[in-house]
């Protein structure tokens, strides 16, 4: 039944889809609970742009302190 179901042969890439939905869907509700509680009056893409705004920010400071 489970070989009839799932190509077993490909179980890496089966594991390797699962493990990337599980991250997407944790961080996808991460993000919205934090622009919902904080943010909450802006837009979802405006939230990600200031997001990338920040991390880029974070990443210039940390290369440029070590």
């Amino acid at each position: 039944e489970l070989r009839r179901r799932f190509y077993l042969q490909n179980w890496r890439i089966i594991l390797l889809m699962c493990n990337y939905q599980t991250k997407y869907r944790y961080y996808c509700k991460a993000i919205n609970s934090i622009k919902n509680k904080s943010f909450s009056d802006m837009k979802t893409n405006e939230f990600l742009n200031y997001l990338k705004i920040i991390i880029n920010l974070i990443n210039c400071y940390t290369d440029l302190t070590f």
